[in-house]
């Protein structure tokens, strides 16, 4: 994404922001500094995001999703593959977070189904400021504009 939804001023996303930075501090390394960037995911009527990577373990990092519209007449979830752990499926329910350490785990969101409206998530990266590096050489400050800064003591 070449943007971020937390650089936008928008109450509800404020909030998300608030709920993740006070469950990311629970996980997070509290000596560092951590940074964050989200954007939307929307589904039609038989489509999914296939099975992916965000980062490679030595990064460090996390990811995750938060679920806006992702109840409809047939039931959709979320597969993982864990290194070393069973294939792991977990329902989409509307309000739900997910947040889950980037390490060598893939991802998939099942096949939507309803033709009447789109499943829509937020989904979100959180990086460590030192694995923050340049997308090319002509962009290096690419990743730290669209990243913002993970706040450790929201209550």
């Amino acid at each position: 994404a070449k943007y971020n939804l937390f650089l936008f001023a928008c109450p509800e996303l404020h909030k998300l922001y608030n709920e993740i930075c006070i469950k990311a501090s629970s996980v997070i390394d509290k000596n560092k500094l951590y940074y964050i960037r989200c954007w939307p995911n929307l589904f039609r009527a038989g489509t999914n995001i296939d099975w992916h990577a965000h980062f490679e373990p030595e990064s460090k990092s996390y990811h995750g999703f938060y679920c806006v519209n992702t109840e409809g007449s047939i039931s959709s979830y979320t597969d993982y593959r864990i290194p070393g752990i069973p294939e792991i499926r977990v329902p989409s329910k509307n309000g739900l977070m997910v947040l889950g350490k980037s390490d060598g785990d893939k991802h998939r969101s099942s096949t939507w189904k309803n033709q009447d409206k789109f499943r829509v998530t937020i989904a979100f990266d959180i990086i460590p400021g030192e694995s923050l590096r340049p997308l090319n050489k002509f962009n290096d400050n690419y990743y730290h504009t669209n990243y913002v800064p993970i706040f450790k003591e929201l209550k």
